[in-house]
């Protein structure tokens, strides 16, 4: 006698809920997807940071006494301010017992410029600041101009990976301080005056660029910004800025993470 079985198979369909299908993001945008990627990674390099600071609200004290901090060539008194923070203590402890250095230490600030009878009469690729996105850290236009017309503000050749830092404008060491980097196609553009150039040379650009938008970067750029009406910052001030260097596995995320978000 033949005895029907049943035989018990387990379930390999893939199998989603209707709960989990509400959170579903549909995108029908190429382009919108594209910038969603670009936000997540820069999320994703934006939590790296240690630190989080309101550069609108950053309290400085009112009230205090300088003993022997005090510069000759400095007579502004929010400079103390800052100097007297509860942020500048914290950053004088992070560079006492963490692995801080001065900007000048791994990388080249430009203090060359171009030459002018090189480009007299020539037509060149301008960029300025309105030029960049601050946003993305991309240059992502140039003008082309005749060098005479720009002479005065012509100053710095590019080369491929340069960081083009801002040192003239109100949005010095704010979350919008104008940085861009330097692809390949930008090669041979001429930087404005509005900007200076810095090079890396111990340490990679992608990670160079991190280190200025870092908090505590941005922080030293505002306490050592000058002016009231032109507000700028010197290159002696750039030079001695404190960056990180952080462990090596964290600085390869961080070139990773980048490298994706300026190539697309």
């Amino acid at each position: 006698m033949v005895m029907n079985q049943k035989m018990a198979v387990p379930s390999v369909l893939p199998k989603i809920s209707l709960k989990q299908l509400e959170g579903l993001v549909v995108v029908t945008d190429i382009e919108e997807c594209w910038e969603t990627s670009k936000g997540v990674l820069k999320q994703k390099l934006s939590d790296l940071y240690e630190n989080r600071l309101n550069e609108k609200n950053i309290p400085l004290p009112t009230r205090f006494w300088i003993e022997n901090q005090f510069l000759m060539d400095r007579w502004d008194v929010h400079y103390y301010r800052y100097q007297q923070s509860d942020i500048f203590k914290q950053l004088k402890y992070k560079i006492r017992n963490e692995n801080w250095v001065k900007l000048r230490d791994v990388c080249e600030i430009l203090t060359h410029t171009l030459s002018p009878i090189d480009y007299w009469d020539k037509q060149i690729r301008y960029v300025g600041l309105k030029h960049i996105d601050a946003q993305q850290y991309k240059i992502v236009t140039t003008e082309t101009v005749l060098f005479n017309k720009v002479q005065s503000r012509a100053r710095y050749v590019l080369q491929e990976n340069d960081i083009l830092v801002g040192v003239v404008g109100p949005y010095i060491g704010e979350s919008n301080h104008p940085l861009a980097f330097v692809n390949k196609s930008y090669q041979g553009a001429i930087a404005s005056s509005a900007f200076t150039v810095i090079r890396a040379i111990k340490i990679s650009p992608y990670y160079l660029l991190w280190c200025l938008n870092h908090p505590l970067v941005k922080f030293q750029m505002k306490m050592k910004r000058r002016g009231q009406w032109q507000i700028m910052i010197g290159l002696e001030s750039l030079k001695n800025l404190y960056i990180p260097i952080v462990e090596i596995s964290k600085i390869q995320l961080i070139e990773d993470w980048l490298e994706k978000l300026l190539n697309t």
